[in-house]
């Protein structure tokens, strides 16, 4: 599923202000901007220059330009404002680690139809993606619930490139990413590997409020897949598992 850029947790917005307020007072930054045949259009967007309090630590520097363009991208895309320009933006984002990035573009593909495109960009960004950790402004890893947090986007963009897998005819990638997901608690993945080994139940294991979330979240996907490809067929098919 898609990640909503508000769950992030607020302790981790208030740091993260401190450093967009330095850079404004500043520097004017500069609004990311492309056309639709544009060559590199992710690397134009990514290069957009600007003033970092931080540009000492490279990885913080990173990670906040990332979730900048996630925002942003995520934004635009919810909005239907220019789609071409928020995918680049959510792919530039994916170029910088961000799972939530990435996660938001494998299920946008794959709703839409699109699994070869959905595996171009898992494949590509996936490697990085999967090694996520919210960072501190010195560089350094920030634990607790951000780790827990940093986990479940993981898991999040795991269970998604397991169903693009899933839709290519990959099983053998489908189970290692899916299990990535399932050791981080993600009850899509726990449902979908289920369903494949053709369970009684699928959501055997889960809590009634688990299952509640599961059903919530493959019956917006019916309604957003486009009608004839796999992944309104398969999301057709849970949820008619789901009502047994």
């Amino acid at each position: 599923m898609e990640f909503q850029p508000y769950m992030l947790f607020p302790f981790l917005v208030a740091l993260w202000a401190i450093a967009f307020a330095i850079r404004a007072s500043g520097s004017q930054q500069q609004s990311p901007q492309t056309t639709y045949m544009e060559p590199d259009r992710v690397g134009r967007i990514y290069e957009v220059e600007t003033i970092d309090p931080y540009e000492g630590v490279p990885a913080f520097q990173d990670q906040q330009r990332g979730f900048e363009l996630n925002n942003i991208g995520f934004r635009d895309l919810e909005s239907k404002n220019d789609e071409i320009t928020a995918l680049a933006q959510l792919e530039a984002s994916a170029a910088l680690g961000i799972p939530h990035a990435l996660a938001t573009l494998t299920w946008h593909h794959f709703l839409g139809g699109n699994c070869e495109e959905a595996e171009r960009l898992f494949e590509k960004y996936w490697p990085k993606c999967g090694a996520f950790e919210y960072l501190l402004p010195d560089g350094s890893f920030l634990d607790g619930e951000a780790a827990q947090e940093a986990r479940q986007a993981i898991a999040n963009c795991a269970s998604n490139g397991g169903l693009v897998y899933q839709c290519r005819g990959k099983p053998k990638l489908r189970d290692e990413v899916w299990n990535i997901a399932l050791q981080a608690g993600s009850i899509e993945a726990h449902a979908y590997m289920l369903f494949t080994a053709k369970a009684d139940s699928i959501t055997q294991g889960l809590s009634h409020a688990e299952t509640i979330e599961l059903l919530t979240i493959c019956s917006k996907a019916v309604r957003e897949a486009k009608p004839g490809t796999f992944a309104h067929t398969w999301f057709l098919e849970i949820n008619s598992a789901l009502a047994k």
